[in-house]
């Protein structure tokens, strides 16, 4: 199939080989008109030879045309196949969504249920510390606040350590747990 650009190439090189032949026009129509029956012969055949470029200019304008919708029909065909590829990839990337969001759901219950259980578990401890007899010894990091600072962990590591979030430095939840109850849980640690 020809492109549009390959007939936009030959209406140029037809404009200009029309151009050149109509520059002979004058001339010979000057000596035609003044009885010169070789300068009327050629005349006629030019201007029989511009009229054909003129008419071939005529089927070229319209097979570009032609040519010019079927290239926007073809280009239409592929954009909407982009689309619809985009739209086959956007409708898998909105499933692996729909899981996360779900996955998260579960996760955050888990984590609720976690926190709930933690501060229970802390008030438990320092009850049971203080009918022991022992004080709560709140110098040691993590004894008195580590549910918070469960909290705290999981919200930084959601905001990617934001500014004005605590930060703990590169121990983990299990670290500060074991050193702020050390002194209770010895053998478990070793």
């Amino acid at each position: 199939m020809t492109s549009s650009q390959d007939i936009s190439g030959k209406i140029a090189a037809l404009d200009a080989a029309l151009a050149q032949a109509e520059q002979g026009i004058p001339a010979l129509s000057y000596d035609a008109v003044g009885g010169d029956a070789e300068s009327a012969e050629k005349l006629a055949k030019l201007l029989t030879k511009i009229a054909g470029m003129k008419a071939d200019r005529g089927v070229l304008e319209a097979a570009f045309s032609e040519a010019r919708r079927h290239e926007t029909a073809e280009q239409s065909e592929a954009d909407a196949a982009d689309r619809a590829a985009h739209l086959n990839a956007a409708k898998g990337h909105a499933k692996r969504m729909l899981d996360l969001a779900l996955r998260a759901d579960g996760i955050m219950a888990e984590f609720a249920a976690l926190f709930v259980d933690s501060r229970a578990t802390n008030q438990v401890l320092h009850n049971e510390l203080k009918a022991a007899g022992i004080p709560a010894n709140a110098v040691l990091v993590g004894r008195h606040d580590l549910p918070v600072r469960i909290v705290d962990a999981m919200s930084k590591a959601i905001r990617g350590g934001f500014k004005n979030q605590p930060d703990y430095g590169p121990a983990s939840l299990g670290d500060v747990a074991r050193s702020a109850f050390a002194d209770l849980i010895v053998e478990e640690i070793q």
